[in-house]
Parts: C-alpha cells; structure tokens; sequence
C-alpha cells in the first residue's frame, strides 16, 4: 500500500517526516519517489554519465542513501518512479531523440510538451541506466511510467525516427531489454 511524492515532497524534512508517521499509523508500507519525472529530471546526483552530460540532473533529493535509509528504518518500501518517454527536456536538448513532426520540428502534444522517440535505443539505454543507478542506490522496485506513444496532441503530425515494428512491439521490446538488466 503505496503514497506517491514528488522528488520535492521527497527532499522535505517536514514533509518526509509527516508521511513516515502516516506510515508508522496506518497500512502504508511503500512510497513512490519520483526519481525521474515527467518533464525528465533526475532528482538526485544520479551517477548516469549521459544525465550529467545532458544537464539532467537537478539535485533536489540531497542524500539519495540517506533517504533510502530512512525509509527502511520504518519497514517503508522505496519505489523509483522513473517517466520514460514524456521527456520534454531531454526531447528539446536532443531533438535527434525525439519524436518528430512530420513539418520537421520538434512535435509537442496539446500542452506544448515533448516526448523521446520509443523507438530510439539509445533513449532505452539511458532510462535503464536511470533505473539501475536507482536500483543501486536501494530502491526495492523500478515503477517505469509513460511507457507509452504520445496520446494527446496531433498525433496524426508524429513521426517517429528509425520506426521498425508497431507501436505495441516498440514498448514490448523495450520492456524486454530493461527486464535482465534490473
């Protein structure tokens, strides 16, 4: 029986402490941290090479272990939630990552954000290196979020670079290469 917080709720003392007393009353025995969210920032000083040199990194959880430590003093579960492809930074970074529009820019969805090409593995690779810095660092469970296609927006405007199955068997393949690696 799980809460959600954000890497900022994560980050604050106060807020931390409250949850955990929630916790220490009641049938709540993991938290969902944001490690990675969904305008893709790491929250942490992830020891990701690719995150430090794309400027991904904004270290808001100052003691990942500290914190991870915390938690398993009170018999709390620590859930990484890492969003894969919604990734509105690393996409305008790196548009070569990206889903595209078929005009040649950037495509955004209706609320002018961007998502990483779920065909691209190297954008595979980076988010399996997020999850098993997490992994390393004691969280117990990877929970992958947005391990999807965009879904609100001109879809019909979408192009996806180095397109090579369906939509179904591009997030299938991906799930598989993660799989062994965590």
């Amino acid at each position: 029986k799980g809460v959600y917080m954000t890497s900022y709720a994560a980050a604050s003392t106060e807020i931390l402490d409250r949850l955990i007393g929630l916790a220490d009353r009641t049938e709540i025995n993991a938290f969902v941290i944001d490690v990675k969210d969904d305008l893709g920032i790491v929250a942490y000083d992830a020891d990701v090479e690719f995150a430090k040199q794309e400027g991904l990194i904004e270290k808001r959880i100052k003691d990942i272990d500290a914190l991870i430590a915390k938690l398993q003093e009170h018999d709390i579960t620590p859930i990484a939630r890492v969003v894969c492809f919604k990734d509105d930074t690393l996409a305008t970074k790196r548009p070569d990552l990206a889903v595209m529009h078929k005009g040649g820019d950037i495509w955004q969805d209706f609320k002018g954000l961007s998502f990483t090409n779920p065909y691209n593995r190297e954008v595979w690779e980076y988010l399996v290196q997020v999850a098993e810095d997490a992994a390393r660092h004691g969280f117990r469970e990877i929970q992958f979020d947005y391990v999807r296609f965009p879904s609100d927006g001109k879809i019909s405007e979408a192009v996806y670079p180095g397109q090579n199955s369906s939509k179904e068997d591009a997030i299938a393949a991906f799930l598989a290469y993660a799989r062994p690696r965590l």
